[in-house]
């Protein structure tokens, strides 16, 4: 599944553990914003690592899965992050 991953963390220091932990699972488009590519598997277990990481009454993360985007309709504007790695079709 190819989707994007955002996230509103209210803490400083659990604002850090979500972005290490999102850093670990996708690329980064914003600070806060990661494009992903995951197995059921690994989203399962991300699910696992944010209910583990945020606090449920303050903070808030949303999946949004996208499908098939080809690569000509992304575009940057200002500085451009790279997706090494990401296998956009």
């Amino acid at each position: 599944m190819i989707g994007i991953l955002c996230y509103d963390i209210c803490d400083a220091k659990r604002l850090q553990k979500m972005h290490r932990l999102a850093c670990g699972y996708g690329v980064p488009m914003q600070y806060s914003v990661f494009l992903i590519q995951l197995s059921q598997a690994q989203l399962t277990q991300l699910a696992k690592d944010i209910e583990n990481t945020i606090d449920n009454k303050e903070d808030n993360v949303k999946i949004y899965p996208i499908k098939h985007i080809p690569k000509e309709y992304l575009s940057d504007i200002g500085v451009t992050v790279t997706t090494d790695g990401l296998i956009l079709t």
